[in-house]
């Protein structure tokens, strides 16, 4: 089925009248305004474009990049709906739908998760169908004429469903099912699932599957995997992942080549930050001793948790395995919790999981242990690069800093700077060398490109 003509007109028509229209403005020489941040002078900017009018970015989502780098996808909505903006060319002034709610990659309902593969080469959307309970998974190319095909449905009502690679082409698809609608009933008045007719009702689908996604037919479950399923983030090896939990649900350890799961030591809701090269270990955030955020490290090979950090969850393995964390190195639990508005400095700490090695660096800047939990990172484990999104106290509410950290060369250099009013959306380029920052503001929201120093 083609896409929605409305939902693509309507963007389009937006696209065209705030993106095609519109070049990338002179920028003086001091200073560029990418929305509510200022960037610092010197700056390269790669490209910097207006998102169109009627489109609010889903704050603080990263921007995906595609195509190996040549598009950057930006989610957001659009008059109620989801919607995936596509930008691309110089200066991302080229822009088109990826996927919309009830239009591409979504012709019949609300897409529910959207995901790109390794390279961004392919796009699959999970899509929710409001006439009957059932999921479909949908997936699209790159090429402006590809709409989109359905190839895999589930039917049945679902609580918790994502989608996740493993590979080029192996998808994962995690599903939870909820309450089912009552059997209607038939004209002879016996319930609609009446087992002697032939219209029988599946069973929903629970647990996780796995899909070749150039043989459809490929979809099998992977059986005797007995923990619940939430959100997945997968290990280099494509062999491990680790779901994030949610209400009243336990994160878990699932080997999906091996089909075995066991429960992480941890009862709230984590945020993965990232794996090991080696998929040896992983970082999570979740909340700690007094209800203070932390980052802690997880080894597969002992099931050992050990904090990384405290009142942050700012915090990275770079390619050697060293692990990089933004904190302060005086705080504790008890008095991140007893004085969460006290002035502390923030630091750098890189830590050598091997032999215990600590190197510390001020970022020159002060916070608090509030804000510095409330402070987020983009890492590129490909050039071993962190930006941070540094929030600080301000005169008028909380303000930010756009820092670029080094830990290769431990060196820091401050991007940008703006008030904190809103989470920006931020990721870095496939090799490292650019960020794309997505930052919403009070007459426009704004896409850009920067190329830090090196």
């Amino acid at each position: 089925m083609r896409p929605s003509v409305l939902a693509i007109f309507t963007l389009c028509a937006l696209l065209a009248s705030s993106c095609a229209t519109h070049k990338p403005p002179t920028l003086p020489p001091f200073e560029a305004h990418a929305g509510t941040l200022g960037i610092t002078r010197g700056i390269k900017v790669a490209a910097f474009a207006r998102l169109p009018d009627g489109f609010t970015p889903a704050p603080g989502v990263p921007p995906m990049w595609l195509q190996q780098g040549l598009e950057v996808g930006v989610v957001g909505m659009v008059n109620g709906q989801s919607t995936i903006l596509g930008l691309r060319g110089p200066g991302l002034v080229h822009g088109r739908i990826l996927a919309a709610d009830v239009g591409m990659g979504a012709p019949v309902g609300k897409i529910v998760d959207a995901a790109p593969n390794l390279d961004g080469s392919l796009l699959a959307t999970l899509v929710a169908e409001p006439a009957v309970p059932r999921l479909d998974v949908y997936l699209r190319g790159m090429n402006d004429a590809d709409y989109g095909q359905s190839i895999a449905s589930f039917d049945g009502s679902y609580n918790r469903a994502s989608l996740a690679w493993l590979g080029q082409h192996l998808l994962a698809i995690v599903l939870h099912a909820g309450a089912q609608p009552a059997p209607s009933a038939a004209p002879d008045g016996t319930s609609g699932d009446d087992t002697s007719t032939d219209e029988t009702m599946s069973l929903p689908a629970n647990g996780i599957y796995l899909m070749d996604v150039t043989a459809p037919q490929s979809l099998f479950h992977l059986d005797g995997v007995d923990c619940p399923v939430s959100r997945l983030s997968v290990a280099p090896n494509a062999q491990l992942a680790v779901s994030t939990g949610a209400d009243g649900v336990a994160p878990a350890i699932f080997d999906l080549k091996a089909h075995k799961c066991r429960a992480l030591n941890v009862t709230t809701a984590i945020k993965p930050l990232g794996w090991a090269p080696d998929s040896s270990s992983f970082l999570f955030a979740t909340l700690g001793p007094g209800g203070v955020i932390g980052a802690f490290r997880y080894v597969i090979a002992t099931g050992a948790t050990s904090t990384v950090v405290i009142s942050s969850k700012s915090a990275a393995i770079a390619s050697d395995n060293t692990i990089v964390a933004i904190g302060n190195r005086e705080l504790t639990w008890q008095s991140a919790a007893a004085t969460p508005n006290k002035s502390i400095k923030a630091e750098v700490a890189l830590t050598n999981p091997g032999t215990g090695q600590l190197a510390l660096n001020s970022l020159g800047y002060e916070t608090t242990p509030l804000l510095l939990g409330g402070s987020s990172i983009a890492f590129s484990q490909a050039a071993d690069h962190v930006a941070i999104d540094a929030l600080t106290p301000g005169l008028n509410g909380p303000e930010r800093q756009l820092i670029e950290y080094a830990a290769r060369s431990q060196s820091a250099f401050v991007l940008g700077r703006g008030p904190a009013d809103h989470p920006i959306g931020m990721s870095w380029s496939p090799d490292g060398a650019a960020l794309a920052v997505v930052t919403i503001g009070p007459s426009s929201n704004v896409i850009t490109v920067l190329i830090p120093p090196r």
